[in-house]
């Protein structure tokens, strides 16, 4: 069996805690051009209605719980709006991205929000494409969004009121 393959199959859905964030800013800076640093993540959380989740795994004979990908994102009144969300590239292509905004989908419905929101830049089409698949829509472009002057493409997807109690099963998991 492939090494992430085995960690896929023991991977652990938690809320970020201080012990993640030097995973999690390694991820981040891994993923992206513009990444957050440790101390940017730690004062996302200062906000108040700000939270994250991660996967996290343990690999081979190593104690360590070690942070596969982690998710973002701030509670508003009337949606969720996820800031960031990033796998490390030894666990990419396996749906890990797919499982915590799943997860986050069904936290909005117990929530009562209506809907979640996030933006991403324009080039990244592989991520546009994922978040097409979850069902969420091009609403608009915001222009220069990014510090590099990239414009981000701002998207939503609408959640249904009721989340089935199969479906939150399956989803939790």
């Amino acid at each position: 069996m492939e090494k992430s393959q085995k960690s896929f199959s023991s991977l652990r859905l938690s809320r970020l805690r201080a012990e993640h964030l030097a995973q999690v800013a390694e991820i981040e800076r891994l993923s992206y051009a513009d990444a957050w640093s440790e101390e940017d993540i730690a004062a996302f959380f200062d906000w108040g209605s700000c939270f994250g989740y991660v996967l996290t795994c343990r690999e081979d004979d190593n104690p360590v719980e070690t942070v596969a990908a982690f998710l973002l994102f701030e509670v508003t009144q009337g949606r969720i709006h996820i800031a960031d969300v990033a796998v490390h590239p030894r666990f990419r292509r396996l749906g890990l991205a797919n499982r915590l905004i799943e997860r986050l989908f069904v936290l909005g419905r117990r929530l009562g929000k209506k809907r979640v929101s996030l933006e991403v830049r324009q080039s990244n089409s592989p991520a546009i494409e994922c978040y097409l698949r979850l069902g969420f829509r091009r609403q608009r472009i915001k222009k220069n969004y990014y510090p590099d002057g990239e414009d981000g493409v701002y998207m939503s997807r609408y959640l249904p009121e009721r989340v089935e109690d199969g479906e939150a099963a399956a989803l939790s998991q």
